[in-house]
């Protein structure tokens, strides 16, 4: 009789593992999050992120989705790319389709920044006055909104250089828009 029950129990907990799989595996959006997460944690490398300095001006042109020029406070004119993103460009697209992308990113761009004051947290820097960094139009992160309306894709090579919890921002902006097709993504 105990056997009889005992295998009972065991088809149960076997048929109750079989179902959670199953759910678990129809659901499996839930878990990309932690995923994507780790990932960017396993992947870090040695390059330890931090801010070189800090940029405050004002946007004057906007070369294409993700590099624009500013002229500080003083008057110096900087180049400044978005850090962690690659937006088409115009000028190495050959197909007219990537030149309409890249126009359209570029156009995201201006109507984003042209003429307004930004802050700048460079991650790096030359005396050429070129860097690279994450723009705060106010409290708005630019590099993770041009991420999430899809006029840029997230470069997992160039996000190393940022803080982990940015890296994930831009991570899951990207798939939010590759999910919704916006952007580049349609």
């Amino acid at each position: 009789m105990f056997r009889a029950i005992r295998r009972v129990i065991i088809v149960i907990v076997f048929g109750l593992v079989a179902a959670g799989a199953v759910v678990a595996y129809q659901h499996r959006e839930v878990f990309q999050p932690p995923i994507d997460y780790y990932t960017l944690w396993r992947e870090r490398g040695d390059l330890q992120p931090k801010i070189v300095g800090h940029l405050k001006g004002q946007v004057t042109s906007v070369v294409n989705g993700d590099t624009f020029r500013l002229k500080d406070e003083e008057g110096h004119g900087y180049v400044i790319r978005l850090a962690g993103i690659e937006a088409p460009d115009w000028r190495r697209a050959r197909d007219p389709v990537k030149r309409e992308l890249a126009g359209s990113s570029k156009t995201n761009l201006i109507s984003l920044l042209m003429s307004n004051q930004v802050e700048i947290d460079l991650t790096f820097k030359t005396p050429r006055r070129i860097g690279i960094g994450v723009a705060h139009l106010g409290e708005t992160n630019v590099n993770l909104n041009v991420a999430q309306t899809g006029w840029a894709a997230v470069n997992r090579d160039y996000i190393k250089c940022l803080p982990l919890n940015d890296q994930y921002a831009l991570v899951r902006a990207e798939r939010e828009a590759q999910d919704q097709r916006r952007g580049i993504w349609k």
